[in-house]
């Protein structure tokens, strides 16, 4: 299935192995980072086969960390935050706090590149699972963020 053929807001992906590929197992202690670098580096790697252009990997800025800053189309720019679990719960990964930081460091990514304001803006969610990759396109479907942005 392409990156996002259907127009539901849920997209999956699907993956051939464990993350265990990366160094890591499910359930180990300790592996916390290397499994979310691992699953950084999935969605990248799924994106650019989608035809994506990756500006940023761990875009730091004071209001905190986008993962992934990237291209979907000549118009559209995307920041995805990337999470890793054993079950699809999106929007129980991404609280209302933690949206509206990435929001704010949205807004000093974006004042830092002013060649940018003229893209539309997203904000997905990339939740990578032991098979699959789910996808939330724009967290204002989030109940808590309907009609932001």
């Amino acid at each position: 299935m392409g990156a996002f053929a259907d127009s539901s807001s849920f997209v999956s992906f699907g993956e051939t192995g464990r993350l265990n590929e990366g160094g890591c197992e499910w359930g180990a202690t300790g592996v916390g980072v290397k499994k979310g670098v691992w699953a950084e580096g999935r969605v990248c790697d799924l994106l650019i086969q989608q035809g994506w252009h990756i500006a940023y990997r761990n875009f730091r800025c004071l209001g905190g960390e986008l993962d992934i800053v990237g291209f979907e189309s000549a118009t559209q720019l995307v920041v995805v935050e990337v999470k890793c679990g054993r079950n699809s719960g999106i929007g129980s990964r991404v609280n209302q706090r933690k949206a509206h930081r990435l929001v704010l460091a949205v807004g000093q990514l974006l004042a830092q590149h002013p060649e940018w304001d003229d893209y539309d803006v997203r904000i997905d969610v990339a939740m990578v699972l032991p098979n699959e990759v789910a996808w939330l396109r724009d967290i204002r479907l989030l109940d808590f963020l309907e009609g932001a942005g």
